[in-house]
Order: C-alpha cells, then sequence, then structure tokens
C-alpha cells in the first residue's frame, strides 16, 4: 500500500481494517503484530463489530496528523457564497 492509497482510503471511507491500512500506517511490520496492537488498546477499534475489528479513520487520521478531511460524499455539496447583488439604488443612479 502506497501514501496514496492511504490517503485516499482516509478521504473516503469511514473506517479501514486493522492490518494493512491502521497497522501499516502505524508503523507495524506484520499482521499478528497490529491485530496484537489492537487488543491491548494501543490501535483504537469500534468495539462488538465482529472479527474484522474496523478502525475509524478519524482516530486514525488525528494519530497521524493528517489534516482534516470532509466527511465522504459531502464535498459536492458545499456552495460558494455568491457575490453580493447591487441594490436597486445604486443601478438606478449609475443609469443617470
Amino acid at each position: 500500500m502506497t501514501h496514496d492509497d492511504l490517503l485516499h482510503s482516509l478521504r473516503t471511507q469511514l473506517t479501514v481494517p486493522v492490518w494493512l491500512h491502521a497497522g501499516k500506517a502505524l508503523g507495524y511490520k506484520t499482521k499478528s503484530a497490529a491485530y496484537a496492537a489492537a487488543a491491548r488498546g494501543a490501535i483504537q477499534t469500534i468495539p462488538d463489530m465482529g472479527r474484522k475489528r474496523p478502525v475509524a479513520t478519524a482516530w486514525l487520521r488525528s494519530v497521524l496528523f493528517v489534516e482534516k478531511f470532509e466527511a465522504p460524499g459531502r464535498a459536492h455539496r458545499r456552495r460558494k457564497k455568491a457575490a453580493p447583488r447591487p441594490r436597486k439604488a445604486e443601478q438606478a443612479g449609475a443609469g443617470a
């Protein structure tokens, strides 16, 4: 996994798996070391989610000091503020 792949996952997903995403990003060399770190609490996982033990990307971004990203799917909804329209009195005075 490359650095760009990790950043893409952090931008687009709410959770990532312990191994390959969180484990490698935090410097764990093996899958067993990453899961052992998750078992002892060094990697925070979402409890009671079954065997996969997902890691919240918000927590991982804060640990890795990655800048804040918008929530997935919200980037296209943000609108820029429109320039203020001139008032009717200003328009009338300009034409005279």
